[in-house]
């Protein structure tokens, strides 16, 4: 009763169609079994022209601002200064680095706080 059953229908000739290119890259490849992508691409081969461009693979691009796609606030709350270190190390931009090491202060107060109420010794 949801009314949009239209999102749930789909058209396999359109699909079919799409796929034929990817079809085309398998059975290549399947003949050509010593070939890599990067062979395909310094030969400027046609069945790999769409795979060229930087956001072909599922946005990778995006993935190159954070360390393995995960925010800079999540390394510093959950590793700490090891997770600091890392987001300094791999990510390019340095607004993840002040991220995470947001992360890192906010984890530690957490955990200091939550070590003093444990031991009874409360601030008030």
């Amino acid at each position: 009763m949801a009314g949009q059953a239209e999102l749930f229908s789909y058209n396999q000739e359109t699909i079919d169609m799409e796929m034929a290119s990817l079809t085309n890259l398998e059975n290549f490849v399947l003949e050509n079994p010593g070939l890599s992508l990067n062979d395909l691409i310094a030969t400027e081969n046609v069945l790999v022209a769409d795979m060229t461009s930087s956001t072909a693979f599922y946005g990778l691009e995006a993935m190159s601002d954070r360390a393995l796609g995960i925010g800079g606030f999540w390394w510093g709350c959950c590793l700490g200064p090891v997770g600091v270190l890392v987001v300094f190390l791999m990510a390019e931009d340095s607004g993840e680095t002040r991220s995470s090491i947001v992360g890192c202060v906010i984890s530690s107060l957490l955990g200091a706080g939550g070590g003093i109420l444990s031991r009874g010794n409360a601030w008030y």
